[in-house]
């Protein structure tokens, strides 16, 4: 069983802080350079991220050259800013799968927390170490990864996704509430990664972005479907526009802002996850969200707990607000607070 991108950021902030490196595995597009990225922002280390699958051996051995009758090797780049490093940093090492077994040699020696040097460069202590890579299942080109290299980093570790870590990151990134809302009602939906040499996608929360990019763009109408199917596959294209299109048929979102005690409550869940999530948006001022709330609260724990979580993180200047304490007191049962 892996790890949920937090369960790794978590991880990942006590192993910087100990300078041991580790390396991440998972398919494309399940959030490990984010998560690295995330602990980099939480520790308050300084960011280098190198991409080794486009690289060569002399970006990170050196370029050799003679002076004073004396060979040597130059570093190069951002191997030679990290060896020049003064502040706490991390070093997050991308797809390295991807790497041609020459550039991954030039990098193992660098890895080891007590050896970390190659041609006499050293990498300072005050630089931590991770890596991220898909596996060779994952049709990424990943080549594989030799023995000595795989048992430099203290720890493999796989990564899973997990609703409930995505829908935090995607209330915070301003995903569009309508997707959240259908990856609840549909949860499989966000990551049926699918390997294939074929011009298609599958859903994956990288995908699920930009079916929100997609959704923010001018794209008629018509051909909308067809364009998200080329972001997360025909399947969920079709199903997602069909959870967009059902609102068409809710009540009026402006009259449940001015009387939700009344307003009709959908029975089918596919609409009522639909409406918990677009009034994710709603409720911006004392009178409107206390309709919003009475009319959530007229709904299954399941979509109190979606509103609320999605209104919560979207609205983060709110919280001390004393109409938001006691509905978190009210529903604490369900909200597991």
């Amino acid at each position: 069983m892996g790890l949920s991108p937090n369960q790794a950021i978590k991880l990942g902030c006590e192993m910087v802080q100990v300078n041991r490196p580790y390396l991440m595995v998972g398919p494309p597009g399940c959030g490990k350079t984010d998560a690295a990225k995330e602990v980099a922002n939480l520790t308050g280390r300084k960011l280098y991220l190198s991409q080794p699958a486009i690289d060569d051996p002399v970006d990170y051995k050196g370029f050799a050259f003679f002076q004073n009758g004396k060979a040597d090797f130059f570093p190069l780049g951002m191997i030679r800013d990290i060896m020049a490093e003064t502040e706490p940093a991390l070093w997050v090492i991308d797809d390295l799968g991807q790497a041609v077994i020459a550039v991954q040699n030039a990098i193992m020696q660098f890895v080891h927390h007590r050896n970390r040097n190659l041609n006499g460069m050293m990498i300072p202590d005050n630089v931590s170490i991770v890596a991220c890579s898909n596996g060779r299942e994952h049709n990424a080109g990943v080549v594989g990864m030799t023995d000595p290299l795989k048992s430099r980093f203290v720890t493999i570790i796989p990564i899973d996704t997990s609703l409930d870590s995505w829908t935090k990151w995607a209330c915070s990134h301003g995903i569009d509430p309508l997707i959240v809302a259908y990856l609840h009602y549909r949860p499989n939906s966000l990551n049926a990664f699918e390997a294939s040499k074929d011009f298609e996608q599958s859903p994956t929360p990288r995908a699920w972005e930009s079916v929100n990019e997609l959704m923010h763009i001018n794209v008629e109408p018509e051909i909308l479907t067809t364009v998200l199917s080329g972001a997360v596959g025909e399947h969920c294209a079709v199903e997602f526009g069909a959870f967009c299109n059902i609102l068409h048929t809710l009540p009026d979102l402006d009259e449940i802002e001015l009387d939700g005690r009344n307003a009709i409550v959908p029975t089918e869940n596919m609409a009522a996850y639909a409406v918990a999530g677009a009034l994710a948006v709603r409720g911006q001022n004392t009178a409107a969200l206390t309709n919003v709330m009475a009319y959530i609260e007229r709904l299954p724990s399941e979509y109190i707990v979606l509103w609320t979580e999605v209104w919560s993180t979207r609205n983060p200047s709110k919280m001390r607000e004393p109409l938001w304490t006691k509905w978190c007191l009210d529903h604490q049962a369900i909200l597991a607070i």
